[in-house]
């Protein structure tokens, strides 16, 4: 799996699995400790962009 930021997310990529109908991407929420389904849909190819994701871009890591 892949994942780069760009200019309106961040864009995930991954290997085809053969013979899979889509993928489901969730994404681990620090709030409630659990993953959280972000494609309400299967994406049905091997790349996404996720639009909601927080750019890492001037951020910091804390603790």
């Amino acid at each position: 799996m892949t994942a780069h930021a760009v200019s309106d997310g961040v864009r995930l990529g991954w290997n085809d699995v053969a013979d899979a109908g889509g993928y489901l991407v969730y994404r681990w929420d620090r709030d409630t400790g659990r993953y959280e389904s972000v494609t309400p849909e299967p994406v049905t190819g091997t790349a996404w962009t996720d639009t909601t994701a927080a750019s890492p871009r001037g951020s910091r890591r804390t603790g």
